[in-house]
């Protein structure tokens, strides 16, 4: 296979440039990479140098979960009262 054969010949190089090359989607190409990094046919490199000649990460590191800011009021639940046009919070409504 093709992309088999790039891989082996050249595995520090990134899936993305690889498929460019190839003209196959580079899903494809990080399907076989690890079908042939866990058969141990080909290194697992730290590092893959892109199309345009830098080298990155192969995994970037896992984002943790955002912080969200609430502004000062959001965990009072105004609503707007049909008939009078008023504002009552919710939490005298159900008192």
């Amino acid at each position: 296979m093709l992309i088999e054969a790039e891989l082996k010949d050249r595995p520090e190089v990134s899936d993305r440039a690889i498929a460019t090359d190839l003209g196959v989607s580079h899903h494809t190409v990080g399907g076989v990479r690890d079908d042939l990094e866990d058969g141990g046919q080909i290194a697992h490199h730290q590092d893959r140098v892109g199309k345009d000649g830098v080298s990155q990460p192969a995994r970037k590191p896992r984002r943790g979960p955002a912080s969200v800011q609430c502004a000062p009021h959001s965990n009072v639940a105004w609503q707007q009262s049909d008939r009078l046009g008023e504002r009552t919070n919710r939490s005298e409504r159900l008192n």
